[in-house]
């Protein structure tokens, strides 16, 4: 049950976040979440973005600093 609850997050978030930049005219979002891997137990993290620059690059290829900030998230969750 949780492992096909994460495999579907990314079709649920892509959903409400495109509804929510529709309603709010153009808003962008960036999601990170993460936890134990319910199969292997190790700490994982995702990250899921609507929005991106006219070039085409969503906001973790365009923020030079996002790698650190996503393993700062990583250390959060193993810490949880």
């Amino acid at each position: 049950m949780k492992i096909k609850a994460i495999h579907e997050l990314g079709p649920m978030l892509d959903c409400i976040l495109k509804h929510l930049a529709h309603i709010t005219g153009g808003w962008k979002f960036t999601v990170l979440m993460g936890g134990r891997d319910p199969r292997t137990g190790e700490a994982s993290v995702f990250n899921y973005h609507i929005g991106e620059l006219q070039s085409g690059a969503q906001f973790n290829h365009a923020y030079k600093d996002f790698d650190a900030m996503q393993a700062a998230f990583l250390a959060f969750t193993q810490n949880c």
